[in-house]
């Protein structure tokens, strides 16, 4: 049985020719980086407006937090802009929410990105949106053939999300789940919790990754999540990559202590998170998740 929405409200397949929308909402960003990766686009047919937030710099944000919201809802409603990419993740992104819960949205557009985003896809899942947890513009460049290849064959329609595998590494407990998918960045999503935009574990299956965490602060977050009330109504858990996080053996323990303790099918490696082979995920879509065969399916259609 599938939960949450009785029926997917997926996009229109993005055409060469149509134009994103880049907005930084977190930190400051390399003008090469975001050139390079620009150009990535332009030889896939994609036009990308840089909004005025994209090079601007206050300290560790790009620009004020009002310059940063500005763009942000200017991409939301501008029906100019088919899409919206943020630039990088960083810091920043939750200190918009509070000015974000007063626009009043008009429908669903694609967003894209991840690590200090997942502030706002854990937002906009909370209002059914479809979100991506995809590289951000300035990573672009640096990504692997086979990642940059998916993004933009999803994107245009010519692969269906429902035809991807996610392979973890390894089974941190097993059974099936099925679900709807939410999460991205842990850090942040501890950062949320018990504030009013905090995120709905009800019935969901979680994603989450890291980078540049001590193991302790993991063990920490994850401990957290364990305290909290609708733990007990996750479905099941999805961790990928942890990047420059400690010893690697040290975190699988604790990735599977924290497993053990919530006895929910949990896989741990998929290939999403802050590396090269960073490959596009929806949130906010159902998925079957076979932790025995360590193996992550989506089940919807997205970009119609």
């Amino acid at each position: 049985m599938r939960l949450g929405r009785k029926e997917i409200i997926g996009f229109s397949r993005i055409k060469k020719g149509d134009v994103f929308a880049v907005v930084s909402t977190s930190g400051p960003v390399s003008k090469r980086d975001i050139k390079k990766s620009v150009s990535v686009f332009r030889k896939n047919g994609f036009e990308l407006r840089l909004l005025s937030s994209v090079f601007k710099r206050d300290g560790y944000l790009a620009g004020s937090d009002e310059d940063r919201f500005f763009d942000l809802k200017d991409a939301l409603l501008n029906e100019e802009y088919k899409a919206i990419l943020f630039s990088r993740g960083g810091y920043g992104s939750m200190r918009l929410l509070s000015r974000l819960s007063t626009v009043k949205l008009l429908s669903p557009k694609p967003i894209f990105g991840f690590s200090d985003t997942t502030a706002l896809h854990v937002f906009f899942n909370r209002l059914n949106w479809i979100t991506f947890h995809s590289p951000n513009l300035n990573g672009f460049f640096n990504l692997s053939s086979y990642a940059k290849n998916l993004f933009f064959n999803i994107i245009t329609g010519k692969v269906d999300f429902r035809e991807i595998r996610y392979k973890a590494i390894l089974k941190l407990y097993g059974g099936r789940a099925e679900g709807i998918l939410i999460g991205g960045n842990l850090s942040m999503i501890s950062a949320l919790s018990g504030t009013r935009f905090d995120i709905d574990l009800r019935d969901k299956i979680l994603f989450i990754e890291d980078i540049g965490e001590k193991p302790y602060r993991i063990d920490r977050m994850l401990t957290q999540l364990t305290l909290r009330e609708d733990v007990r109504y996750l479905r099941g858990i999805v961790f990928g990559k942890f990047t420059d996080c400690g010893d690697g053996l040290v975190i699988k323990r604790i990735l599977s202590e924290f497993s053990y303790k919530i006895k929910r099918p949990a896989i741990y490696g998929i290939d999403v998170g802050h590396i090269k082979n960073n490959m596009i995920l929806s949130l906010g879509t159902n998925y079957l998740l076979h932790a025995d065969k360590k193996l992550l399916i989506p089940l919807e259609r997205v970009f119609l």
